[in-house]
């Protein structure tokens, strides 16, 4: 340190002490909890209620025509009739005379409710008639958002004179509350014995499965028919409770030969074949990886009247549209509840629209009471022992291979000395980094829950053992602990019910060793945790309001045959030391680039862990590559023993300059650490021993990493403010500023203050009458992002210009605390930069890390997202799009366009790959020619607005 910056920093000290006791008596700077305003949608259970009918119109809709005239309460009238179930498209008119025009045979739905369906579809059976010609065609129709009808369907050739059809229907375009649907016959053979051109039946308009089903028919519609159209379509189906079977999870449906109105199938004749048919909806099994193991099962009884000449049938919808037996049982089994799983994600049953079917095959006699009872229906997905979890090969969430949820928040930034490179962090932040309350209240905040593990057949001799690390993160300057926050963890004990988890063990705050991992551990011993669908779950109990109650997780494992305090082959990273550009971690480069000495990085620390039982020489190493993906620059070395269950940090010291030939507007480098076993010994856990840290050079300055481990701000004070000192190699000029804004306890949304920039503020403890302001804009509130540390872009006005050093801010005159974001990392602890003004004058902060306001230089990258007119351009419904017919290249006008997805729909409903786009401009000379329709759905308000458009050729 030079003897200028020592004199200096003496003085300082010694102005602090003389100034102490008046100035500490003022500071109200604090550090707060992060938080936006979301509420937390808490499980309850479901009990069967009594029968009522579902709302009219509203989406699921299943109609099978049973009945021969056409249902009020989903058709309009039209010219087709109803015919054993089949809807018929002819030639002819009510009178029986043939049409005078080709397509005067149209049905026609009534407007349904879809809105918030994601994976919406409709499906029906088709057939072509005998009457039909190649020049005849069915088109299906849908009413989208803008209430246009556009083709979603054509019948095919005449090769298929049959199929079951599936229509996805895109969300953005088709889940609104008016959708609706028409169907369309065109026959040129306009003659009186054209009787059947087209049929159709088996109507279903509603959304497909979701992962992680489990559906017990607890909640009964109406009578004669499957409860649950959100899941199944069986018109003849009856329910009868499951207290009356000695059914405990829920209802059960009834398979046995009698249809809707009561009827025996098939008579007069008495024959023999299919009865009651139970269909699912559509199950994306594609959209799974392939290697996941997904099941579907559901459980089943046979009436102890049944008959071995009585049968039970299981058929799978394949991907070429067969539906082939599965499974198949004699009348007479099974005499109890019994569960039937079956492997789906395999051959032909890997595809978008996997179905099954379950239908009895029996006697259409009277008095034949042959009946099954079926329920516990179940699509989930099931991973196998050993499960491990150290949250290194994860980003900000978790992975969906092992855990069905992602609320908690994966991050290398808030734990102290944790077992391995990552941590999943449980406080009272949903999955986007929003308070899952407003109000200061406790309750359940994050859960993490694994997905299902068979271990059925197991025993406590098998000596089945989970255990992991936990930390407690204190809150504020004051390591304050809150007594009532918990970690608890619940063990799930049947396989019939989702929600069945016993609490396990309730961890508390006080408890807890501070700034320490500390290791639980259990082991399974009662059987009815051995089932085929075991699950663990953790949660933490604490504040809704932020970033409070904070519970660090790491190096989950769970296998069988284990020993408590075993150990395992595994050396670990833990801490990803950035790369500092002097006290930056961001720059633009053309500033490195005129001073690299000034910004060169020193020596680090990079600590290991080892989780074995013995000593071991470890090689470590550090690569930093250019943007171009050559390396710039190698280290290693070797650390001659670290000792068996213990870490330590060794040194990473040789610094570097960045270089690159790479012109852009930022520039990535990435610095990869690594470690290994020296010799030829392997590590049972690779996951943790690489880990990559980028150094970006773009358009702003940050001395933050990121990430907000808190918010900053002044508390009970007018006219406040805060500022942060920079410095730049050669003139420049501020086009604008990223800034972090959080909410906590209180609602700040509405509290004006203003951005400035200052050429310099006025000496420290003394009257702030000298400050050289450059730009000062005010603004009405901060504005949020609804994402997990997302910044806000505001734009300045008009670019200011700078040189040598610079100061940027706020000031704000009524007392409220603004909550800028807070990265509690920062390498120097106190930020020598950071400043805060109170009564009329600046302090040095005294609140450790860096403050999350990074100026934006020279060129303005991107949308802005700051300002009130440009919030109001968000919602906006004026727009064009030129020239429309379009021949090589589409314009759209529309301010902000980077706000909106774009997607380009053919004329049946098919989503098209989206042509290159430069700026506003798509570039549609490989697209065909023909009608579209561009749709543009907004991010955050999910608006979404669609102009029909031609490309000619």
């Amino acid at each position: 340190i030079s003897i200028h910056a020592l004199m200096k920093k003496l003085f300082y000290l010694l102005l602090s002490a003389l100034l102490f006791p008046f100035y500490t008596a003022l500071a109200q700077e604090v550090v707060t909890p992060i938080g936006l305003n979301r509420s937390l949608q808490s499980s309850v259970e479901v009990k069967a209620t009594n029968l009522q009918k579902k709302a009219i119109g509203v989406v699921p809709i299943v109609d099978f025509f049973t009945q021969n005239t056409f249902n009020t309460n989903n058709w309009l009238k039209g010219h087709c009739s109803i015919s054993y179930r089949w809807v018929v498209f002819n030639a002819l008119d009510s009178t029986g005379a043939a049409h005078t025009s080709s397509d005067s045979e149209v049905l026609t739905s009534k407007d349904w409710n879809s809105s918030g369906v994601q994976n919406l579809f409709v499906s029906f059976s088709y057939q072509r008639g005998v009457n039909a010609t190649d020049d005849d065609s069915l088109v299906l129709l849908a009413k989208n958002n803008v209430g246009e009808w556009v083709p979603v369907w054509r019948n095919p050739n005449s090769s298929f004179p049959s199929t079951e059809v599936i229509v996805d229907l895109p969300a953005g375009l088709y889940a609104h509350t008016n959708l609706a649907f028409q169907f369309v016959s065109y026959t040129s053979n306009l003659v009186s014995n054209n009787t059947l051109t087209f049929a159709i039946s088996k109507f279903v308009v509603a959304n497909k499965w979701k992962l992680n089903t489990y559906e017990h028919l607890r909640e009964l519609v109406y009578p004669d028919s499957l409860p649950t159209e959100n899941h199944f379509a069986a018109p003849d189906v009856k329910l009868v409770q499951g207290n009356a079977v000695d059914y405990v999870w829920g209802n059960c449906a009834v398979i046995d030969n009698r249809d809707v109105a009561g009827n025996v199938y098939g008579l007069p004749a008495i024959t023999y074949g299919g009865a009651d048919t139970i269909y699912s909806h559509p199950i994306p099994v594609s959209a799974q990886l392939g290697a996941d193991s997904l099941f579907v099962s559901f459980t089943l009884k046979a009436a102890p009247v049944n008959t071995p000449g009585d049968s039970f049938i299981v058929e799978f919808y394949n991907n070429l549209g067969q539906w082939v037996r599965a499974f198949a049982i004699n009348g007479n089994a099974p005499t109890n509840f019994t569960t039937y799983t079956f492997p789906v994600n395999n051959g032909r049953n890997r595809h978008a629209n996997f179905k099954f079917r379950l239908y009895g095959k029996m006697r259409y006699d009277a008095p034949n009471p042959a009946s099954w009872l079926v329920s516990g229906f179940r699509y989930n997905k099931k991973i196998s022992l050993p499960f491990f979890d150290d949250f290194a090969n994860a980003r900000t969430k978790v992975s969906a291979e092992r855990w069905r949820d992602t609320l908690v928040f994966v991050n290398n930034d808030f734990p102290e000395k944790h077992p391995s490179i990552n941590v999943a962090t449980f406080d009272g932040l949903d999955a986007f980094g929003n308070a899952y309350s407003k109000f200061a209240t406790k309750g359940v905040c994050d859960v993490l829950t694994s997905h299902g593990m068979n271990l059925k057949g197991l025993t406590a001799a098998d000596s089945v053992i989970l255990s992991f690390y936990f930390q407690y993160e204190p809150q504020g300057t004051t390591n304050q602990i809150y007594p009532d926050d918990v970690l608890v963890l619940e063990f799930r004990h049947s396989a019939m019910d989702p929600d069945s988890f016993t609490t396990i063990a309730e961890i508390e705050a006080n408890d807890t060793l501070l700034f320490k991992f500390t290791k639980f551990q259990i082991a399974l011993t009662q059987a009815k945790y051995f089932h085929e669908d075991f699950q663990f779950r953790l949660k933490n109990i604490g504040s809704l309001t932020g970033n409070l109650s904070q519970w660090h997780v790491d190096y989950i494992r769970f296998n069988k045959s284990r020993k408590l305090n075993d150990p395992l082959k595994d050396l670990a990273l833990t801490n990803t030391p950035p790369i500092m550009l002097g006290a930056y971690t961001s720059m633009p480069w053309y500033q490195y680039e005129n001073n690299k000495g000034k910004y060169g990085n020193g020596a680090t620390g990079l600590r290991l862990v080892n989780h074995d039982n013995q000593n071991y020489a470890v090689d470590y190493f550090r690569s930093v590559m250019k943007p171009e993906g050559d390396t710039l620059d190698k280290f290693n070395n070797i650390l001659p023993s670290i000792k068996a269950l213990s870490d330590s940090v060794v040194p990473v010291a040789k610094p570097f300059n960045f270089a690159t030939a790479v012109q852009a507007d930022s520039l990535v480098f990435q610095t990869r650490y690594r470690i290994k076993i020296s010799g030829n010994q392997n590590d049972n856990v690779t996951g943790n021993d690489t880990f990559s840290v980028p150094t970006i050079f773009s358009n702003y300055y940050a001395y933050d990493d990121g990430t907000a481990e808190g918010g900053y701000g002044i508390k009970n004070k007018t006219n406040v403010g805060a500022a942060l000192k920079y410095e730049v190699e050669v003139p420049d000029s501020i086009v604008g500023f990223y800034v972090f804004f959080n909410q906590s306890e209180k609602d700040v949304s509405v509290q004006p203050f203003s951005l400035k920039i200052w050429k310099n503020i006025s000496p420290r403890f003394l009257p702030a009458t000298s400050d050289v302001l450059l730009y000062s804009q005010e603004m009405s509130k901060p504005t949020y992002t609804n994402t997990l540390n997302g910044f806000t872009a505001y734009r300045l006005l008009q670019a200011v210009p700078v040189s040598d050093s610079f100061f940027v801010g706020w000031e704000q005159t009524s007392a409220f605390v603004l909550n800028v974001g807070l990265d509690k990392n920062y390498r120097f602890g106190l930020n020598q930069n950071m400043y805060y003004k109170m009564d009329g004058r600046w302090y040095p902060t005294e609140i450790p890390g860096a403050l999350m306001i990074r100026p934006i230089m020279k060129k303005f990258l991107g949308s802005a997202t700051g300002f009130e007119a440009m919030e109001k351009s968000l919602v906006q419904t004026e727009w064009s799009v030129y020239p429309n017919p379009a021949n090589d290249v589409l314009n759209i006008l529309i301010n902000d366009l980077n706000q909106y997805e774009i997607r380009l729909f053919d004329i049946m409903g098919k989503q098209m790959q989206l042509p290159t786009r430069i700026e506003n401009t798509l570039s549609v000379q490989d697209v065909p020619a023909g009608f579209y329709l561009l749709s543009l759905t907004h991010r955050e308000s999910q608006q979404t607005l669609s102009k029909k458009i031609i490309i000619n050729k």
